[in-house]
Formats: C-alpha cells, sequence, structure tokens
C-alpha cells in the first residue's frame, strides 16, 4: 500500500500547472454557464414548479443531464490523453517501468487519479449548481426555486452519473496509456460518445453501451439506473485486466 501511495503522490506532482488540472473546474463550469444563460435568457417558465424543490431539481436535472450526456464522456477522454501524454511525449514508460517500484502501481496511480478527478469536477458540477440556482433566485424571482436547496438529492443525482462513468474511464486509461497517439486515444472517445447517441435510444443495447452508461442515470428509472451504476462500477475489473495487459508488455 505504501508504494501504491508513493506511485499516487508522484503522479499528483506531475499534474501541478498542467491542463488536466485545469480542466477539473472547467469542464463542469462550462455546462453550468450554459445551462445558466439558457434559463436566464428564457426568463420565467409559462408553467411555475408546484415547489422550490421541484425548481431546484429541475436545474439541477438539465445541468446533469447536459453534463452526462455530452460533456462527461468528452472530459473522460481529455482527460486519459492527458495523463497518458505525461509520459508518452518524454517517452518515459521505459524510465518508469525501471523503477524499484511494482509496475502495477505506476498504472493504478493514473487509473486512481483519473478516478479522482472526475470525481472532484462532478463535485464542481455540484457546487456550481448550488450557486447558478442561488443567482437565478435573485435574477429570474418567477422561476420558482426560492428557499433551501435539496442538497443531498442533487449531489445524488450528479454522483451517479460518476459512479456510471467508472467503465469509461477504465477503457480510455488503457487505450491512452497503451498507445502513444494522442489522436487515437481522443479519436476511440470522440466516436463513443457520438455513436452513444444513437445506440442510447436503444432499449436493447442502449443499456450495455459504456459511453452511454452516465446518461442512462439520467433518463432511467429503477432497474436501468442500478444496472447502469452497477455495471460502470464493475468497470474496475476492465481496469485490472488493462493494468495486467499493459505492465506485461516490453517496453521499447
Amino acid at each position: 500500500m505504501n508504494v501504491l501511495l508513493r506511485a499516487v503522490s508522484s503522479e499528483m506532482l506531475k499534474m501541478k500547472r498542467t491542463l488536466a488540472l485545469w480542466m477539473v473546474f472547467i469542464a463542469p463550469m462550462v455546462v453550468v454557464v450554459l445551462s445558466f444563460l439558457q434559463i436566464y435568457m428564457q426568463g420565467a417558465p409559462n408553467k411555475p414548479p408546484a415547489s422550490a424543490d421541484e425548481a431546484w431539481l429541475r436545474l439541477a436535472t438539465g445541468i446533469t443531464t447536459l453534463w452526462a450526456f455530452l460533456m462527461l464522456p468528452l472530459y473522460i477522454t481529455l482527460e486519459t490523453a492527458l495523463l497518458g501524454g505525461l509520459e508518452h511525449v518524454e517517452k518515459q514508460w521505459k524510465q518508469l517501468f525501471a523503477l524499484p517500484l511494482p509496475r502495477w502501481t505506476i498504472y493504478t496511480a493514473k487509473l486512481l487519479i483519473c478516478t479522482a478527478l472526475i470525481a472532484a469536477s462532478t463535485i464542481v458540477l455540484w457546487a456550481g449548481t448550488v450557486a447558478a440556482g442561488l443567482v437565478l433566485q435573485h435574477l429570474v424571482p418567477g422561476w420558482g426555486n426560492s428557499g433551501i436547496p435539496p442538497w443531498w438529492a442533487m449531489l445524488q443525482m450528479a454522483l451517479l452519473t460518476w459512479l456510471a462513468s467508472w467503465l469509461i474511464i477504465a477503457l480510455q486509461t488503457w487505450i491512452s496509456l497503451r498507445w502513444r497517439s494522442f489522436a487515437l486515444a481522443v479519436g476511440v472517445g470522440m466516436s463513443g460518445t457520438v455513436v452513444g447517441f444513437i445506440v442510447m435510444q436503444s432499449e436493447q443495447w442502449g443499456k450495455f453501451y459504456p459511453w452511454a452508461l452516465p446518461m442512462t442515470t439520467m433518463a432511467g428509472e429503477g432497474k436501468n439506473m442500478s444496472f447502469a451504476v452497477s455495471y460502470g462500477i464493475i468497470g474496475g475489473i476492465v481496469g485490472i485486466i488493462g493494468c495486467w495487459e499493459m505492465t506485461r508488455r516490453d517496453v521499447l
């Protein structure tokens, strides 16, 4: 465990002043700002919410849906590609694997760091949603979200998309670390996201498609939501397979 902690600490030092770290704030806030501007320009709805909680949850649902549907898969793609690029650009893999550390700790550290970055951005999304709602209380009084926001319900909504994204994180981490091409990693992620727009409309196959799982937590209810979250968490197994494959290969 101490060896893994050292590897994680090393990865954190590498990330200082990098785009990967800044994207933790930029990606979710872009979604929040776009949703805020849309509501602000539309003004008070023709059919006001029945309660303040309903207005808050309507805001959270809109922001989180946009996040899960479009930004989250692309954001994971970028973060994993940037983390892999830290080693590929300077051809550091051979040097890393020559260190007196188990190879699996290096791969696992990157996987954990990426998962933690997505979790941090999820918290930023939730905090940004609350801040946007508080500002809307004053700018659009007729919008109906007066009162204390339902903190836990809004946070839970965002966290479910994060749990469902673990399979995407595992797949994209393996692709980004396994191949040197930045374009390949980004291309796979973008293609997976675009195809997800179509596949998720299928009741039969949509729930199995990795890049559609976060959105399924928003569109689905009951069993569909539970399945998406459970299937996403199982992505950790894919992470283990990717780690095994990566650490066995010869690095030239």
